[in-house]
């Protein structure tokens, strides 16, 4: 089960795939995700409040985004009854903002002991976790888990919960595995003989740990099969839509596929071209899914029985939504993962892609687009879709995209080789292109000043002298951030809005209502 933000609870089911699975509706016996731990937490907190009688306890603490729990401290002045432990908050306070949060150990929830056959949180457990989560709007899930000690059961055991926050206000509780985390194993390469003519094109070691999410999944299907083909180990892709007939022409959809939501055939296409790729589909719009949602589709082992944590997320906004795509770059900000987003113009005379990477590129994708944000804002209506767009356009901006992805994974990758053949060339060109973050594509050229035809006979001239024409021409274009901007705050490194909270912008009453 993952988080409930707005009434909605979600699970992780199988499909007839084994390497696809689908986010759908809990069923109310679903369990959370794995509470994953290191050893040494456990082994601290087993060795304090699994040893002595009920209550006791301490704060858990890890890294929030990626769900790790790091560190258990001994509350030692905590108030505490034989049937009650409130924690003291001034000590944590203090230990929190002196010395764990500037080491990037956040508060994550509390760990503590029940008398022998308690065992599940309480009434008075679930208040404080109402209060908590409401007081720390930045901590997407709280975790509870509940010890019984040597002390009172004559072992000690331990049993996971999670609170989330949900509609009515009340947290939800949930069961979740406690998980020890020996090491973090990494998604192994495939040595199959499919990438064996590419091991050269790309760092396929480094790409089996990458994750890539698609908020889209209609026009992007191509982009989406040339990741694949890349060695990427795993894809989520988030489309509420479904393939009518009249998507044939300008999508990558088939008459079979016609009635099925657009994520269900395109993961089993890509999983057909990738043996260890494995696919999540969400049939759900992007402001259904909650912060804890959205984190373990980000950075969490999606599969409950495998503690795969990416080595690198790239989440893409490829939907003809503005809002969509909005919401997505606010979420790049607040999690701290790259951002690539793109569009086709009116009739697929031109196109455009921004791409956003935290402490490399110079400004959000606020920034960069901040008139068009403001249109939006101020009620303009886009009555622009992709009737009238031919294919080829679609599949020439997939094409600029897959480039820009490909090179941002191997530049921006922690692990990459840096001996691999196609290591330098991705380094020099990201290196190249990275102040230079808006990209526009023409196709056509008599292209009108409306749809930035401008910019294009600025930098290549109308017509030469030799009547030559231009055409099919690409612009990067040097970006820099807004000093007003409401996202990013005109910060040139966006690695510092990590973990804020974003607003999240709202359509007016008159306009595009189109939800994210």
């Amino acid at each position: 089960m993952l988080g409930d933000g707005d009434g909605i609870a979600w699970e992780a089911r199988p499909t007839r795939h084994p390497r696809v699975q689908e986010l759908a509706p809990a069923s109310p016996e679903a369990e959370a995700p794995p509470i994953w731990v290191t050893p040494e937490a456990d082994r601290r907190l087993m060795d304090t409040v699994g040893r002595v009688p009920a209550e006791s306890g301490g704060p858990l603490c890890g890294d929030r985004r990626r769900g790790i729990v790091k560190l258990f401290v001994s509350d030692e002045s905590a108030g505490v009854s034989r049937s009650t432990y409130s924690p003291d908050t001034v000590w944590l306070n203090e230990l929190l903002k002196t010395d764990l949060n500037p080491k990037g150990m956040f508060l994550q929830g509390f760990a503590h002991s029940h008398p022998s056959g308690s065992l599940r949180p309480s009434g008075g457990d679930r208040r404080y976790a109402r209060d908590l989560l409401a007081a720390i709007p930045a901590l997407d899930r709280l975790l509870l888990p509940i010890v019984q000690s040597a002390a009172d059961a004559g072992r000690a055991t331990l049993e996971g919960f999670v609170a989330s926050r949900s509609a009515d206000g009340l947290p939800t509780i949930r069961p979740a595995a406690w998980r020890v985390l020996e090491g973090e194993p990494r998604r192994p390469a495939s040595d199959h003989d499919v990438f064996s003519r590419v091991s050269e094109a790309y760092d396929l070691a480094a790409l089996a740990t990458v994750r890539l999410v698609l908020v889209g999944a209609g026009g992007a299907a191509a982009f989406v099969e040339h990741l694949a083909r890349c060695g990427v180990g795993e894809i989520v892709l988030i489309d509420t839509d479904r393939v009518e007939a009249v998507n044939i022409p300008t999508q990558q959809v088939y008459l079979s596929d016609v009635g099925r939501t657009k994520v269900e055939p395109l993961a089993e296409r890509v999983v057909d071209i990738s043996p260890p790729l494995h696919v999540t589909t969400v049939a759900a719009r992007l402001e259904e899914l909650d912060r804890s949602t959205r984190r373990w589709l980000l950075h969490r082992p999606l599969r409950h029985d495998e503690p795969y944590f990416p080595a690198l997320t790239l989440l893409c906004g490829f939907t003809d939504s503005f809002w969509a795509q909005a919401e997505a770059a606010r979420i790049a900000l607040e999690e701290g993962v790259p951002f690539l987003a793109a569009q086709v113009y009116e009739r697929g005379r031109a196109a455009e892609i921004v791409f956003v990477a935290p402490g490399q590129t110079p400004a959000c994708h606020r920034c960069i687009l901040s008139s068009r944000y403001e249109a939006y804002l101020d009620g303009y209506v886009n009555t622009v879709g992709t009737a009238a767009s031919p294919l080829y356009a679609t599949e020439r901006l997939n094409a600029t995209k897959a480039l820009i992805a490909v090179t941002m994974l191997h530049a921006l990758h922690p692990d990459a080789d840096p001996s691999h053949p196609a290591a330098d060339f991705y380094a020099s060109l990201f290196d190249r292109i990275k102040s230079q973050n808006f990209v526009r594509i023409r196709l056509d050229p008599e292209l009108p000043a409306s749809l930035g035809g401008e910019a294009f006979e600025k930098a290549f001239g109308k017509r030469s002298r030799h009547r030559s024409v231009v055409c099919d021409e690409t612009i990067w274009w040097p970006t820099s951030a807004k000093p007003d901007c409401p996202d990013c705050g005109g910060t040139g490194d966006l690695t510092g809005l990590v973990g804020d909270v974003i607003p999240r912008i709202q359509p007016p009453t008159t306009g595009d209502r189109e939800a994210a």
